[in-house]
């Protein structure tokens, strides 16, 4: 019963009551959870606060702030759960990412259009993968093509013609060859 007592005196001394949250005042961690010494040992407040007023917590668990407040030791609003549910409920990137329904492009995250990476567990829009493995298996002549339209304006024209007549194409090639040629012996002429 002296330990009752002796918390239930340090936590109404570091402890004042906002919006039904019984925020602890004493000395916390930067996280905001509020730590206090019981028998030369650091605690965590809400944990000691929970398992005089309510119990010990279950073995494998870790108990759950309801209100979001990692300051509050009121008993009525900690539950406890499992890590992964926990960090599922919380506010960090891995409960946000498990909370969407949609991927950034309005995809559905339904069974068909769901990958899960073995490697690290993360799930990603079949649609918008194979949008980028198209890309990515992009023929080199056609990524070849969109650089030099890029590149140079007097390109688009040519790349219109190659595409609209077949006897250009052979020219078309010889300009590319003389192009890439002429840009290799820059490189050679810079590199000395």
């Amino acid at each position: 019963m002296a330990r009752r007592s002796t918390f239930m005196d340090k936590l109404s001394a570091s402890m004042r009551e906002a919006n039904e949250c019984w925020v602890w005042v004493g000395h916390k961690k930067p996280d905001g959870y509020g730590r206090l010494s019981i028998n030369g040992r650091m605690k965590y407040a809400h944990r000691v606060a929970y398992e005089i007023l309510v119990g010990p917590v279950p073995h494998g668990m870790e108990l759950d702030h309801l209100c979001r407040n990692t300051s509050c030791v009121n008993p009525a609003h900690l539950e406890p759960v499992t890590h992964r549910e926990n960090i599922l409920r919380g506010v960090g990137m891995g409960g946000v990412n498990a909370r969407k329904t949609h991927c950034k492009h309005g995809h559905e995250f339904t069974e068909d259009n769901t990958i899960i990476l073995k490697s690290s567990g993360w799930r990603i829009c079949a649609i918008c993968e194979k949008v980028r493995a198209k890309r990515r298996n992009e023929s080199p002549r056609a990524r070849e093509q969109k650089r030099l339209y890029a590149q140079r304006p007097d390109i688009r024209e040519r790349i219109r013609l190659y595409n609209q007549r077949p006897d250009v194409k052979a020219r078309f090639a010889e300009l590319a060859r003389g192009y890439r040629a002429a840009k290799k012996q820059a490189k050679i002429g810079e590199i000395k």
